[in-house]
């Protein structure tokens, strides 16, 4: 474990509010073990019962779900996530984490994570807030599978994803590494790769996007915005 380690959460929780000395030293107290995953690894899979919490250190991984149809993706996370905060009420999992090219995962053990919990009540409450913001987002993911046409979700999906990219230093002038395949968006968006893959040249071609050399670039942020009807105040970025 190294303080290095901890530098995206620690990030995190620092634009939310300022940290004390002593809370820092708690954080840094945790016990964090490593394990870098190949691409697409599970985490945890439905019905596991963790001891632990997982934070992305370094990579990309998504939450999803099997069904009838095929996989539906329900979030996607990158560094300094902690997608599985709800395993420290929640004895099993009802969905799995898995990983979306090589990822660095720390996990910390639950009773590490309470016991800080009780010492520091405001990391407590940033712990409460980010499950908070992980609920408002999943209510804008309904709304966006259930309520937009193709062309919006992934217009929404893409402005979401950026967002929160530039919000934690993951992306500049609105280009960031292109972490999604077409299969992930279709996943995450309810629709199939064909039609993704028709939706995103015809994106493309509006000059909304550039995709190249594993690259997304927004061309056109507001033009982007409007497709999707994408207001980020649900994300609570700042």
């Amino acid at each position: 474990m190294t303080i290095l380690n901890f530098s995206p959460l620690v990030q995190n929780i620092s634009r939310r509010m300022e940290l004390t000395q002593a809370e820092h030293g708690g954080l840094h107290a945790l016990r964090l073990g490593l394990r870098l995953l190949p691409h697409k690894a599970n985490i945890l899979l439905a019905n596991d019962r963790p001891t632990k919490c997982c934070m992305i250190i370094k990579g990309y991984a998504y939450r999803g779900k099997d069904v009838a149809s095929g996989r539906q993706i329900m979030s996607f996370h990158m560094a300094g996530d902690l997608p599985d905060l709800q395993s420290l009420h929640l004895e099993a999992m009802d969905h799995d984490l898995m990983t979306i090219g090589e990822t660095l995962v720390g996990f910390i053990p639950h009773l590490d994570i309470l016991s800080l919990i009780a010492k520091h009540s405001r990391l407590g409450a940033y712990f409460w807030r980010e499950t908070l913001i992980d609920a408002a987002i999943f209510r804008e993911w309904i709304i966006n599978v259930g309520g937009r046409s193709g062309y919006a979700r992934i217009s929404h999906l893409l402005c979401e994803q950026m967002a929160r990219m530039m919000a934690k230093g993951l992306a500049k002038e609105f280009g960031a590494p292109l972490f999604l395949s077409q299969t992930n968006i279709a996943q995450a968006t309810g629709l199939s790769p064909v039609h993704v893959n028709r939706i995103m040249g015809a994106m493309r071609n509006a000059n909304l996007v550039n995709t190249k050399d594993g690259r997304l670039t927004i061309l056109d942020w507001r033009g982007l915005v409007a497709a999707g009807d994408f207001d980020p105040a649900y994300l609570r970025l700042n």
